[in-house]
């Protein structure tokens, strides 16, 4: 991490985005939330550089949890204007709010101080977007997936309820009163539940 470069972390979110500037040695220098989807990072970077360099730094670094899709705008703006973006692990993040105050409570502000804090402990990665041939090469592979899938899938189709079970012709239970225990194979075999064989009509019931 270059010392001449303040940390920006950013707190991605739908709607709203939570930012905050800090020194490489936690320091918050100034945090602010800013309304609107993560295309709204140039103008937070609009508003961290003044502060960056009021507080005697060259430039600035932005760093984020790589969460859906949201790091992608922040990887293009960045990458428009010469700046680099880092990424950190989401489970990092999570660790560090529960070891801030043993609770896990979440707070917007709060997470972009700890992204920018992991960012200067080198607790960071430097996220890429595969392009021409390894897009290619990656498209293919879920593909793969997709037609193993369906070739080694069931007769029933993704997704369908699977079809009730239903006894064979003969087979139903029936329930002892003698025991309590039910004998599913009487009725096929014609025994009736008192232990008589019904197999040769009434006249062996009454024998």
């Amino acid at each position: 991490m270059r010392p001449d470069l303040a940390i920006v972390g950013v707190d991605l979110a739908s709607e709203r985005q939570a930012a905050a500037v800090c020194d490489h040695e936690s320091a918050v220098l100034g945090k602010k939330m800013f309304t609107g989807s993560p295309w709204t990072i140039d103008e937070i970077l609009d508003w961290a550089l003044p502060i960056a360099l009021r507080a005697g730094y060259s430039g600035v670094v932005v760093c984020c949890e790589p969460t859906g899709h949201r790091w992608k705008p922040l990887l293009d703006r960045c990458r428009a204007r010469g700046i680099v973006l880092t990424c950190v692990n989401p489970m990092l993040v999570a660790r560090a709010r529960e070891a801030e105050d043993f609770t896990k409570n979440r707070a917007d502000l709060s997470d972009a101080v700890i992204i920018a804090r992991l960012c200067t402990e080198r607790r960071c990665h430097l996220p890429y977007l595969p392009e021409a041939q390894w897009s290619r090469l990656r498209h293919l592979g879920v593909r793969r997936n997709q037609l193993l899938v369906r070739a080694t899938a069931g007769r029933r189709p993704p997704g369908a309820a699977r079809p009730p079970r239903v006894l064979l012709a003969g087979t139903a239970r029936c329930s002892c009163p003698a025991d309590g225990v039910d004998h599913p194979a009487r009725r096929a075999v014609g025994v009736h539940p008192s232990g008589a064989d019904r197999r040769h009509g009434r006249g062996a019931l009454q024998a």
